[in-house]
């Protein structure tokens, strides 16, 4: 019996490992898997790699908040701070998938960019269209309410752009037959239970009933075209797919919590 205990939470430490060692840049042990962790079976960590994102984007923020530089530097620095978080692992896939939309001739000349580090100019486009969309919401929020409430929507939204990857992973195939969309495919729905209560918890805490359902609603806005130009053009998701997943609906997510803001201070 305690062995079997043992073997169970080695395991999860070990998805854990997986889940920051994949999303962030985070140091994080890293050696041979002792269990059957495997990063299907870590879908539930990817939340919490999420949370540790926006907390460290949030720190920034409220540092930068404090010394008062003002609110849009204050914003930019904390999104420049959970990019490099990341690595600018999402990032990256929001403009591999929108170069292969906009410019691939079929589907396997799109599938051959999105594996080209080259950035065109859709992806070029794509990345300044974010990163300014996501600068003035966050910028509206400080102005009409404060710097607690973007700290809480940094947080909640950072969990919720990985929960998002479960759209596309579970209602299309993998592209191809290797890469991380394949290693990423269909985790047990046990584990995509546990991070969404993950979610709906830290987000209930922090931001209250009615915007975690805001949120929620507003992401799959963002989540549900992609997953369906991913069928359309690629017949399947790839690991682009899955960043700019992430991406998207968190922009679609910001707009709805402005929305939300909004209908709440009428």
């Amino acid at each position: 019996m305690l062995k079997s205990v043992t073997g169970s939470v080695r395991q999860r430490i070990e998805e854990l490992q997986l889940a920051f060692a994949l999303l962030t840049r985070f140091p994080v042990p890293r050696g041979k898997l002792k269990t059957r962790a495997r990063l299907t079976t870590a879908f539930w960590a990817y939340p919490i790699a999420g949370a540790a994102v926006g907390c460290f984007g949030a720190q920034v923020f409220w540092l930068a908040h404090r010394l008062e530089v003002g609110d849009v530097p204050a914003v930019v620095l904390a999104l420049s701070a959970m990019t490099l978080a990341t690595g600018a692992f999402h990032e990256d896939g929001l403009a591999d998938f929108w170069d292969a939309i906009g410019g691939g001739k079929n589907r396997q000349h799109k599938l051959s960019i999105m594996r080209d580090s080259r950035l065109g100019t859709y992806g070029v486009i794509a990345l300044i269209l974010y990163f300014a969309l996501n600068i003035f919401l966050l910028t509206e929020i400080y102005e009409r309410l404060n710097a607690e409430s973007v700290i809480h929507v940094m947080i909640c939204l950072a969990i919720l752009a990985r929960l998002s990857f479960v759209i596309p992973i579970l209602s299309l195939y993998p592209a191809r037959q290797d890469g991380l969309a394949v290693a990423a495919a269909t985790p047990p729905l046990v584990s995509v239970a546990f991070g969404f209560l993950f979610f709906i918890g830290i987000s209930t805490y922090l931001l209250g009933v009615w915007l975690t359902c805001v949120v929620c609603v507003g992401a799959a806005f963002g989540a549900v075209p992609i997953s369906m130009m991913a069928y359309y053009y690629l017949r399947g998701y790839t690991g682009d797919v899955l960043g700019a997943t992430a991406m998207t609906s968190q922009s679609t997510a910001l707009i709805a919590v402005l929305i939300g803001m909004s209908v709440i201070a009428q």
